[in-house]
Formats: C-alpha cells, structure tokens, sequence
C-alpha cells in the first residue's frame, strides 16, 4: 500500500494515508494497537474527516482571524520556538569514542561484574529424597536426567540449569553452597526454605571490569545524555548573563 495514498477528500482538501500514520502514532502505544484493524483504521479516518470539516467551518466563520485565536496562536507559536529551540541546541550534541573512554575511565566501578556461578540443581520436599537421587546420580544417572525427572523445579525442563547469577540473588544457603564449591562438585542435599536441593557447579567466573568495547553501547546514552545537560546548564548560564531577568517578589 502506498503510504502517501490519497483516501479522502474534505472541501476539496486530501486526507492521506500518511495523515493517518501520523493520527496513529499521536495517540500513544497502547490506545494505538486499538485502531491497527480496517475497522480501527476507519474510525481513525473519521475522525480525521471531523477535524476536516471543522477546519472548513472554522475559515468560512473567519475563527482564525479572531484576537482570541490570534493570541492562542501566538502563545503556541512561543511555546514551539522554545522546544525546538532547545531540542535544536541538544541535537547538535555529540560524544566522541575518546570522551566516551574518558567517562568509562572515571566510572570504572559502575562497569564491575560481580564473581558469579553457573550452577544446575534438582529440587525435592524431603533430604531422604534428595539422597535417593543423589545415590542414583553416583551410580550413572546423568544430573540432567535427574532433574527432569525429579525436581519440582521449572529450571528441570532445562536439566535444572539455572544459568549464572552472583551474590545477593539466591537463597543464602544455595549460594554458600555454590560459591565455596568447586566446578563439576554435586553437593549433598542443602535445605533452604524450598526443599532440599542437590547442587551442580557448572561453572565460574571470576569478578572482573568489564572491558570498554563490552560496555560501550550501553553507556554511550548515559554519557550523552550528562553531556547535553552539562552543556544545556553552560548554555543557560551564558543566557542569564545575556538577557535581562527580572522576577517580581
């Protein structure tokens, strides 16, 4: 469908489809997936056919050469100046890599990666249960196996894998476990507030700051976002000295 297509005409004046896109995107992410059938799309249309023709009313009964619309447009006029002006200003605004570096540099704490553990664990209500299991698993059972066939986990369709995680994000008896563990370790069952678990430590990775290239994406709005509002204060402030203020107490 051409975008730019013609769908209506009110007073001799076309209504497209570009105009609806625009009306569609105007009304906000949720009300707009409202409209996204024919039907939706329809109404749309009339409701741009309405402002139409209150447009066609309003130039036939000279509302735009009023004093009152006169000062309406004046006030939006300034309002509009003001934003785009502003908008303007922040839009020229650019961070370069070596600034970016500069602020990776002086922020290198926020950049850290806690030490963190892989581990895969079979959950039960009962430790006689979780020895069972753990028995089964010493004699050939895979962990995986076990933990799709035991656990009362979600984690057990994915053999009870819970990926990595650091400190502060499980229980505290499972990360003890976890954390004082050695890679490839099956623990004995560990009671914590769900059950028992027996714990698999798949893997480990040391605490670390992440590089500047693994991170650069992320904070690049960050910093440029600091950037413009340093660089809008600095602007401001040049302002003040300009133009006279005068604020009545």
């Amino acid at each position: 469908m051409e975008q730019n297509r013609i769908i209506a005409y009110v007073d001799k004046r076309p209504v497209t489809e570009m105009d609806v896109e625009f009306l569609l995107h105007t009304i906000g992410q949720e009300r707009a997936a409202q409209f996204q059938t024919d039907e939706g799309r329809q109404q749309l249309l009339d409701e741009l056919i309405n402002q139409e023709l209150f447009y066609s009313d309003a130039i036939e009964n000279g509302l735009h050469e009023t004093p009152s619309f006169m000062r309406e447009l004046e006030r939006m006029t300034v309002n509009l100046v003001k934003q785009f002006s502003i908008r303007a200003f922040l839009d020229q605004v650019e961070i370069e890599e070596d600034e970016l570096r500069s602020v990776y540099a002086e922020n290198a704490g926020q950049f850290s990666q806690k030490e963190q553990v892989r581990a895969a664990h079979i959950l039960v209500a009962t430790e006689q249960e979780a020895a069972s299991i753990k028995a089964e698993i010493a004699q050939g059972l895979s962990f995986a196996d076990g933990a799709l066939r035991y656990s009362s986990c979600p984690s057990k369709d994915n053999g009870g894998d819970l990926s990595y995680f650091s400190m502060g994000q499980m229980v505290p008896e499972f990360e003890v476990a976890c954390f004082s563990g050695q890679v490839g370790d099956i623990t004995e069952p560990i009671a914590t507030q769900f059950g028992y678990h027996i714990i698999h430590i798949l893997d480990k990775k040391p605490a670390e700051v992440l590089a500047f290239e693994e991170v650069k994406e992320k904070f690049h709005a960050q910093a440029l976002n600091q950037k413009q509002n340093r660089l809008f204060y600095d602007k401001v402030k040049v302002l003040r000295d300009k133009y006279e203020i005068k604020i009545n107490a």
